[in-house]
């Protein structure tokens, strides 16, 4: 005969594909809000720049349709991609007449003001000469315009507009002529080095809402919401949050992975009480109990019951004693009960989807039996809240 007992066990292929699938649509239905908030910022872009045809709808989902809704997300968030990348072109285009139209009155201007000043030469100045500044007069004009198209084809390149290039732009145009090499130069620089910005902040944009969509399918998101809002600040600074990010990801892929583990042990504890439920035992509840543990009272017995906990791919099964003080024979007793309960409770378990391994076992009476008070009828509200936690687990992955 024999006391407590540890059963290693593997859950079958089917009930983990099942729990993996469970956990699945919790992540897909966080994103699926994701890709609709972002559908709901184009809408605005879309309506800020008078081009509502761009905006995309958003279709209607049954939350329970896994395979539909992950069809419509991958739709969706492709059609919000290609409308982004559509509405950045117009925008770009848009602004790039704009600037042209703005440029081509600066350069009325400049003419003007450089004609004015061609008519207050002396009327007495030498005819060569005269003739030499008119002639160099239209060469200044005619490279002032290919510099104008130098300029205007530039700042096509530029990912987001950026008043203070565009002001730059206007200054190249209407310096000096021999100051032109150099300051488009300077011009090509500024365009770079603001492109950079952009794809940097897009990029981890990206990865931000990425983050975010995991992190939504995890209970315990506050765990990382001060770090995503702190990337976000970074972002919104154009500084670089890949260092954030990078840990971000590492808390997120690491909680992910204890959600799975927990989802599996929650699912083995659940079966364990219902295998013993189903030889008769009865769920009890005690002070000091909680969601890491189960404690049943055994059949015909108001003495004894056992405690189930599972912990590390291992089921930990313990007599318990619902009395005030030890008795050595009666404990005894108990733990050679719940050895004969043993091979019937592993045929139940390995029904459910967990396939009993090697069992480690405690003859009787080697160790004391733990002592528990049990909650009286009255604290059935303190049932409720313990089984409604469980509850929980099962639906929210933790």
């Amino acid at each position: 005969m024999s006391g407590p007992k540890g059963i290693q066990y593997r859950v079958d292929p089917k009930v983990a594909r099942r729990l993996a699938e469970e956990q699945r649509s919790r992540q897909l239905l966080a994103r699926w809000r994701q890709i609709e908030s972002a559908a709901i910022r184009l809408s605005a872009r879309c309506h800020a720049h008078d081009l509502p045809i761009l905006a995309v709808a958003i279709p209607t989902v049954a939350a329970d349709d896994t395979a539909q809704m992950e069809a419509l997300a991958d739709q969706l968030e492709h059609e919000v991609n290609q409308s982004n990348r559509q509405l950045d072109a117009k925008v770009r285009e848009n602004r790039s007449r704009r600037f042209d139209h703005d440029l081509e009155a600066v350069l009325t201007d400049l003419a003007a003001v450089e004609e004015a000043a061609r008519v207050a030469r002396p009327v007495d100045a030498d005819k060569s000469v005269d003739t030499s500044r008119n002639a160099s007069d239209c060469t200044a004009a005619e490279r002032r315009k290919r510099l104008s198209d130098q300029v205007s084809r530039r700042l096509g390149r530029l990912v987001e507009p950026a008043s203070e290039i565009e002001d730059f732009a206007v200054a190249v145009v209407t310096a000096p002529l021999d100051r032109a090499p150099m300051l488009l130069d300077e011009l090509d620089a500024q365009i770079s080095e603001r492109n950079a910005i952009t794809n940097r902040v897009g990029a981890d944009n990206s990865r931000l809402d990425a983050l975010r969509v995991k992190a939504a399918a995890l209970q315990d998101a506050a765990a990382v919401g001060g770090l995503l809002a702190q990337a976000a600040n970074e972002i919104e600074c154009q500084r670089s949050a890949a260092a954030i990010l990078d840990a971000v990801t590492n808390l997120v892929d690491a909680a992910t992975a204890r959600v799975t583990a927990e989802v599996e042990r929650q699912y083995v504890l659940e079966a364990v009480r219902e295998s013993l439920e189903e030889l008769g035992y009865v769920t009890t509840e005690v002070d000091g109990g909680g969601p890491d543990s189960v404690v049943l009272s055994r059949a015909g017995s108001t003495t004894h019951g056992v405690r189930a906990r599972v912990s590390e791919g291992e089921v930990d099964l313990h007599s318990i004693g619902f009395a005030d003080r030890n008795d050595k024979a009666a404990d005894t007793a108990a733990d050679q009960a719940l050895c004969g309960d043993l091979d019937p409770m592993l045929g139940a378990l390995e029904r459910r989807g967990v396939s009993p391994g090697r069992v480690r076992r405690i003859p009787a009476g080697v160790l004391p039996v733990s002592l528990v008070r049990v909650v009286e009828p009255h604290g059935e509200g303190i049932r409720t809240a313990r089984r409604s936690t469980r509850a929980q687990v099962r639906e929210t992955g933790l």
